[in-house]
């Protein structure tokens, strides 16, 4: 570090010095400015929290860090609104693997992952783009071994006991 400032001190001539070391002071009057003023602030804000206090008869508020608006969550003794009358309930969504295994269990013959994908609507599962959704489901065809197994290239069937 030494090495590097002494050779970026060789290359700097005395007017480049003499402009950062101008500027340096600058910035130096303008930070004592800055907390000047802050001090000033600072001891109003006293004042201020001194007649306030005087006014309602306790303490005065806490000068910062002081929170503004409601408190986050709900609100002490309030219940979950449930839904209003005559309006229906979420369901559930379905779990993806839960759907390609519930395919897989029904199914008479192994699948390939395309056919998967076209029986996912009857499981609960909107498919808007089936190409998307063809990798979603041969990764999960492949990567758990468990519950899924190959057949033969590209088809798979439920594991004997992968039901669980």
């Amino acid at each position: 570090m030494k090495r590097k400032l002494a050779t970026i001190a060789k290359s700097l001539s005395e007017e480049d010095i003499q402009e950062l070391i101008r500027l340096k002071k600058t910035d130096d009057k303008r930070v004592v400015s800055l907390r000047k003023k802050r001090d000033k602030v600072a001891a109003t804000l006293e004042k201020l929290d001194a007649e306030i206090a005087a006014l309602t008869g306790g303490a005065a508020p806490a000068g910062r860090g002081r929170r503004r608006g409601a408190k986050p969550g709900p609100k002490p003794g309030s219940k979950k609104p449930g839904p209003k009358p005559g309006m229906k309930k979420r369901g559930r969504r379905v779990n993806f693997t839960a759907a390609v295994r519930d395919i897989l269990s029904k199914a008479d013959q192994p699948l390939r992952a395309a056919e998967v994908v076209e029986r996912l609507p009857e499981a609960g599962i909107k498919v808007k783009d089936a190409t998307e959704m063809k990798k979603r489901v041969s990764v999960i065809l492949a990567s758990q071994k468990n519950s899924f197994e190959q057949v033969e290239r590209g088809k798979y069937q439920l594991k004997a006991g992968g039901e669980a």
